[in-house]
């Protein structure tokens, strides 16, 4: 199960390395704010396609194809984003998000499924690998952006997800998943939950992707500091995973919650006063710290409703994950672009954390937890 965690770094650094680059895209393709934005939605919108499809054949294929086949499109996307086209760009960011699309949701499940009772902590230790490749990633884009170019970035993503499929197909059981029956009430639960992680992944993913923008535009930074506040929230992310990770020894699911639902909102909303680079990368660190054990708590309660259906119920619930991650960040784009102000993409993030509490009501009732 190890290299399932450590490939799980590569998902981080694919999920976050748009931020570094699109100050860069938007000048040599003339994008604009909206255009930026467009790229976003291409990265997760690939991903809600490539969930989708998962929930398709995962019981076909099974985990070691299913990761295989996902961190080869990776690579392959990678490698596109050195092309001098849009329509190229756009097309390679599209294949990177659905390789994540199936590596993302095939790695929670097998973790959820093979962990047991101690699937939320399992599944925050996975996250926090992805975490620490999202910390890693916007750092070491942005150096190899400046020192390299594109070249260098999508030669070393290319060469990474190249070394993950050929570990995990030496090491991941090449076995078939299992089912359980159908349910009318297993299909609103799952709708639910989509519903709690389409507003997460919304909220996240506009933090995510226009952090070094507005950095860079409210703060003045560059020559790689513009990725500093992008690194402190994932760091955050991770921080808060590990954290939490620790916290579900004592503490249960839903009291963990309550406390993440109240604190994220209010943690997003102060990065509208950050006028400096410092003061951008503290709010940003606030927000990642709340924001970190949203996502493995939500699939760990999943799981743990109706774990003999999981792996069907789940990647839709992944689709409509990133499916929030699609949208989400194009609409703070096109407000972005309407009002001259980028704090105008904080409203759509701060609007999705409010809705997600009387939504996560919902699952918590559904699913009897109880704290």
């Amino acid at each position: 199960m190890l290299p399932v965690f450590v490939a799980f770094l590569l998902s981080g650094v694919s999920s976050t390395m748009l931020g570094p680059l699109l100050p860069l895209l938007g000048r040599r393709l003339e994008l604009g704010d909206g255009g930026s934005g467009a790229m976003i939605t291409a990265l997760f919108g690939g991903a809600a396609v490539g969930a989708i499809a998962c929930g398709r054949v995962l019981e076909r294929w099974g985990y070691r194809r299913m990761l295989c086949t996902g961190y080869g499109l990776v690579g392959v996307g990678a490698a596109m984003m050195a092309a001098p086209s849009t329509a190229a760009v756009a097309m390679g960011i599209l294949l990177i998000g659905f390789g994540l699309g199936l590596v993302i949701p095939a790695s929670n499940l097998l973790v959820a499924e093979t962990s047991g009772e101690r699937s939320a902590s399992r599944l925050n230790l996975l996250n926090v690998c992805g975490g620490s490749g999202a910390v890693a990633g916007p750092p070491a884009v942005a150096w190899l952006r400046d020192a390299y170019g594109l070249a260098g970035v999508a030669g070393m993503m290319g060469m990474m997800a190249v070394v993950c499929a050929v570990v995990l197909f030496r090491t991941v059981p090449a076995a078939h998943p299992r089912t359980g029956e159908r349910g009318e009430s297993r299909r609103r639960f799952q709708w639910t939950v989509a519903i709690l992680l389409f507003l997460y992944v919304g909220a996240e993913t506009t933090l995510s992707g226009w952090l070094p923008t507005m950095a860079m535009r409210r703060a003045g930074a560059h020559s790689g500091m513009e990725a500093l506040p992008l690194s402190a929230y994932w760091g955050a992310m991770m921080a808060g995973r590990g954290l939490a990770a620790v916290l579900l020894r004592r503490y249960t699911v839903a009291r963990l919650m309550r406390v993440l639902l109240v604190g994220a909102p209010v943690a997003a909303a102060t990065l509208a006063l950050g006028s400096t680079t410092l003061g951008i990368a503290i709010c940003a660190a606030l927000a990642g710290l709340f924001f970190g054990p949203v996502f493995p708590n939500a699939i760990s309660v999943l799981q743990a409703a109706f774990p003999a259906e999981a792996r069907r119920l789940g990647p839709p619930v992944f689709a409509a994950a990133s499916a929030g991650g699609a949208i989400v960040p194009w609409v703070a784009g096109w407000m972005s672009a309407s009002t001259n102000d980028v704090r105008v993409i904080l409203g759509p993030a701060v609007a999705c954390l409010i809705v997600m509490a009387p939504v996560w009501s919902s699952v918590r009732r559904q699913a009897g937890l109880r704290g």
